[in-house]
């Protein structure tokens, strides 16, 4: 991770059971959410409900 980023500017759920967070390339680029961009909706649905039930 960039020494110039924050770890709450990647984290995107602290969670109990697992943690999620993007991450940054030296490129600066987000492999994680591009990853997430491509997911049909349903899907990124499905992402979403499991961070928001376990938060």
């Amino acid at each position: 991770m960039d020494a110039r980023r924050k770890y709450d500017d990647v984290l995107i759920h602290p969670g109990r059971y697992f943690t999620a967070e993007w991450y940054c390339t030296i490129e600066g680029r987000l492999p994680a959410l591009d990853y997430y961009s491509a997911m049909p909706e349903p899907d990124q649905d499905r992402f979403d409900d499991l961070i928001m039930y376990t938060h």
